[in-house]
């Protein structure tokens, strides 16, 4: 059932006021799955830091978007970029800056129309926020390039470190076509190559195989909630993702903080950089001996994996442009404002 929230975080009085909307469909904090929930629940603390006073509206039901239209802000950070009409109704005055999570938003030659439609909407915002600059360069065929900037994920996730050589990759995330799991499994079943899933499963075709073949719930295993990752991540030789297309996957940095190696398809790179000796950039169809290969090889700590991505994926280093753009909004418009 969607949640209806609107409340204010914050509780000491601060420099500027900030609402976040979020999609309306999961509870901040999310109790198990939802990245964006979790990005928004992560980085509240940050922008508190910085001088912002947080109210998060998260309901798609009118009641909480009445009793939130009765404040005032200074800014507003969307998360869901389907309401950006919706907002600017409410708040025609307000700065908005959207945030894009679309996963196909780099490659265009997969957006389907209602995403289409969304990105012409979107074009209300006085900023819209692209977490790669693959996505951002996509965009900028469609919005104005001084609209766009571009502000990657980060995590506080803070997982056991360590690393089994011996154990399966795991798979982390919703198990759904665009992240081509079902085809992966396909890759690797009869190959000495182990696999597990961890996820919630919405592919028909990884339902049906669970109901045909008892033996694939050794694969499936279902999801998990964030306190078995951080429990359990350590006990994986490293993380697989060859999705079809990420925006800037969590998963990837999470795995990182837990000090695994990453293999990732091209399209599921996001903001990750690919120079890094623990990131192995792998083709949509498996190449099950290069990475048999390079597994036998690996042989760098999983702390030194770790310390590095607790400096540079940590909110305060990720989030500097993004803060930087709400600064920057709530200074020209007081600006604008104090004019007339």
């Amino acid at each position: 059932m969607p949640t209806r929230q609107f409340l204010k975080i914050t509780n000491s009085q601060k420099k500027f006021k900030l609402l976040i909307v979020a999609p309306g469909m999961l509870s901040i904090p999310p109790k198990g799955w939802g990245a964006v929930e979790h990005i928004i629940s992560e980085t509240i603390g940050i922008f508190e830091q910085n001088g912002f006073e947080v109210w998060i509206l998260n309901s798609k039901h009118k009641k909480e978007w009445i009793e939130a239209g009765k404040f005032k802000y200074d800014v507003i950070l969307n998360h869901s970029d389907q309401d950006c009409l919706r907002i600017k109704k409410f708040w025609p005055k307000v700065p908005l800056v959207t945030v894009s999570h679309y996963g196909f938003g780099a490659f265009e030659e997969a957006w389907n129309r209602e995403f289409k439609k969304i990105l012409t909407q979107m074009d209300v915002s006085d900023t819209i926020v692209c977490l790669s600059n693959e996505v951002k360069k996509t965009f900028s065929k469609h919005i104005v390039n001084a609209k766009l900037i571009v502000s990657p994920n980060g995590s506080s996730f803070t997982p056991k470190t360590g690393r089994d050589p011996n154990a399966p990759l795991v798979c982390v995330g919703k198990i759904e076509k665009r992240k081509y799991q079902y085809e992966l499994w396909n890759a690797l079943r009869n190959t000495s190559l182990r696999i597990v899933f961890i996820g919630p499963i919405v592919d028909d075709r990884i339902t049906t195989l669970i109901k045909t073949n008892k033996a694939s719930k050794n694969y499936f295993i279902g999801a998990k909630d964030r306190e078995y990752l951080s429990e359990n991540l350590q006990n994986f030789s490293g993380l697989i993702l060859s999705s079809l297309g990420e925006a800037d996957a969590l998963v990837l940095y999470e795995a990182q903080l837990a000090g695994l190696p990453i293999f990732v398809s091209e399209k599921g790179l996001g903001s990750q950089n690919r120079n890094l000796d623990w990131v192995k950039v792998i083709p949509k169809h498996i190449d099950v001996r290069r990475i048999e290969k390079i597994l036998s090889k690996y042989n760098i700590p999983a702390d030194t994996v770790s310390a590095f991505a607790r400096y540079h994926y940590s909110w305060e280093v990720r989030s500097k442009p993004l803060l930087k753009e709400l600064l920057s909004q709530v200074i020209s418009n007081k600006k604008r404002t104090h004019s007339f």
